[in-house]
């Protein structure tokens, strides 16, 4: 934690363009003075879904969570209301899934001495822990820890972390690149490999976390202080974002501050530093002053606050745990970040995390995903929950248009807007937001009426079938077998299909000789099986007879909707091991496949001998005829 301010000759150094050391990276994306280089509108809309977007980072890194992002806040330890001394704010941690502790390595007290802090709240393992173990000596301790001075010290560290069942994180060493007592990298690559390595041994639970400054000190590249991908298993950062200072004479761009106010655009050097090495991202510390020498900044605390904890998982979705520094120093002269002790702060961070659909509430619960509208190819049905996203150093309006017609506005974080599909013609449609600015963005989308009401008693709600057997019926296909059945799992007559199929292309005029001796001119699907010939659907059973009361085989009604679409070429290859590279039906099946009519019977057979029931025939057609 920043216990204490950067020193000025420190900031002076920045201020003067200082001393420069060579970078191990691109030192144009993870230096101080860089962050607002690349940074355009990046204007944006998302969907909130719950199908995980083909761009999502995933690393498999330790304790990363499949889906969803851990968040907590710091532990603050002080004089309780009955005069103990004790844990502040458990009351805002209770239903977070992730808390921190800032212990000082080379110190001389046990860690365990302080469990009254933070023990009781992750001993059952519903909350992840991080322990920052801090040098607070800085270089000096760097020192001590290569040659081995407190080797009994963090083995007893270790060996305590060691019986924690949850998710524990270690911290080493973090803000190495703005210590006023500067370490070279490295010897800070060696401090921090010697602890992990120990680490390790003693405690194979803990991930390891190493956590820069989100500004570099001296202008050194941030990168230059990494130990090695073998040592590090998340990428962590102190994030804060505050409307004064809290060192005179540092430059904006490195205090964060002015138009560097803003955890959105302080967090880039680290993502970008984290896509260097592919680790995901977690937000160690950080947040936005409430007071900042006396002077109340909780206005502008409570909107940055808001800002960053709606949007920085959103736009950033490497990030995968954020801990907001909830501190209160009791002291004028220092910067407090409590938003225990702030009502408007811990009013704009509520809002905010309850409105994050990508937050976990607890480490077993499962989580949304924002999905840029370029990653999401589905169809739109039922309620689009949708956010959107445009960088600017003022609070904005979002106005929501459908067709480009307004629908709704909104200034609210994250500009959510609610669309109701069924309120929408099914086909093309576009959506676009627009901000005060000018900034704006558009997609184009395809609706599809979403159904409700099934009329058959045989068609329950949550079925793979019941959309399909209503917009079927919805669109005249099909009429049930009775007015309250369906019968899903009978079997799909010959002359049930085309006749399906018939009603689909809107029952044309037919003309001609009828060939087949069992199809007469008084059947419901005679002009269907005209038609179905005519169009070289299909070719009967024989010369005279069509077999209309005999039921289809999959293979028959893949084939039939293949040769429906007039035949189209497929470049996939069939895996299903039922399905011969020779049988007629082969590229049927393909195609069935590649366009997302059917997915087989399992992941390796098709059973194209096996009756097509009603259920599963409707189901191709509304896959076939919806894409």
């Amino acid at each position: 934690m920043k216990k204490r301010l950067l020193s000025i000759v420190l900031t002076a150094v920045i201020a003067a363009g200082g001393f420069s050391i060579p970078a191990l990276a691109d030192s144009s994306t993870t230096t101080y003075d860089t962050a607002y280089k690349d940074l355009s509108a990046r204007t944006e809309i998302y969907a909130v879904t719950d199908t995980k977007p083909d761009s999502y980072p995933f690393y498999d890194a330790k304790y990363e969570p499949q889906c969803g992002v851990y968040y907590g806040r710091t532990t603050d330890a002080g004089t309780l209301a009955d005069g103990r001394y004790g844990l502040l704010n458990g009351e805002g941690l209770k239903n977070e899934t992730a808390c921190s502790f800032y212990y000082e390595l080379g110190g001389n007290i046990p860690l365990s001495n302080y469990s009254y802090i933070f023990a009781d709240l992750v001993s059952s393992g519903e909350r992840a822990l991080l322990i920052n173990l801090n040098f607070t000596r800085e270089a000096d301790d760097c020192d001590t820890i290569i040659n081995g001075g407190i080797d009994s010290r963090i083995i007893e560290t270790f060996q305590y972390l060691s019986q924690f069942q949850g998710p524990v994180f270690c911290r080493v060493g973090g803000e190495m690149n703005v210590w006023s007592k500067q370490v070279s990298p490295q010897n800070f690559q060696k401090a921090y490999r010697h602890v992990v390595e120990i680490g390790r041994q003693y405690a194979p639970n803990v991930a390891f976390v190493f956590s820069p400054n989100y500004s570099s000190g001296y202008q050194i590249d941030m990168d230059s202080y990494y130990p090695g991908d073998a040592y590090v298993d998340w990428i962590g950062v102190s994030l804060y974002y505050n409307r004064y200072a809290n060192a005179t004479g540092s430059t904006d761009a490195f205090s964060g501050t002015n138009m560097y106010g803003s955890a959105l655009l302080n967090v880039q050097q680290t993502v970008n530093l984290g896509k260097l090495h592919s680790k995901p991202i977690m937000i160690t510390e950080g947040g936005s002053a409430t007071s900042q020498k006396g002077i109340d900044t909780s206005d502008f605390a409570s909107e940055r606050i808001q800002e960053a904890m709606s949007f920085l998982t959103m736009v950033y979705p490497q990030i995968k745990c954020i801990i907001y520094s909830d501190t209160n120093f009791n002291a004028a002269e220092t910067s407090t970040y409590s938003i225990t002790d702030n009502k408007r702060a811990a009013a704009a961070y509520n809002q905010a995390v309850a409105a994050n659909p990508t937050l976990l509430h607890s480490l077993d619960s499962q989580a949304s995903y924002y999905t840029k509208l370029s990653d999401y190819h589905a169809t739109w049905q039922k309620t689009m929950t949708l956010a959107a996203y445009s960088y600017s150093s003022t609070h904005q309006t979002a106005y929501w248009y459908i067709d480009n017609e307004l629908k709704y506005t909104t200034n609210t974080y994250p500009y959510t807007y609610s669309l109701d599909c069924n309120t929408l013609t099914a086909g093309s449609h576009t959506i676009q937001v627009v901000f005060d600015d000018g900034a704006s963005k558009s997609y184009s989308f395809e609706s599809a009426k979403y159904y409700t009401d099934t009329p058959f008693l045989d068609v329950p709600g949550d079925r793979y079938y019941t959309q399909p057997v209503i917009w079927a019926v919805d669109n005249g296909i099909t009429y049930g077998t009775t007015d309250t059945t369906f019968s899903p799992e009978k079997g799909c007559t010959r002359a049930q299909i085309v006749s399906f199929l018939y009603r689909a292309a809107g029952s044309p005029t037919v003309s001609g000789t009828n060939a087949f001796t069992d199809v007469k001119a008084t059947d419901y699907y005679y002009d269907a099986v005209q038609w179905a010939v005519s169009e070289g659907i299909t070719y009967g059973t024989s010369e005279t007879a069509f077999s209309p009361k005999e039921d289809c085989t999959r293979a028959q009604v893949v084939s039939l909707l293949w040769r429906y679409e007039h035949s189209p070429d497929s470049s996939s290859n069939v895996a299903f091991t039922d399905v011969s590279a020779d049988a007629y039906y082969y590229k049927a099946v393909q195609w069935a496949v590649e366009s997302g009519v059917t997915s087989g019977t399992s992941a390796t057979t098709f059973s194209p001998r096996d009756t097509c029931t009603r259920a599963q025939i409707v189901s191709f057609l509304y896959r076939d005829l919806n894409r």
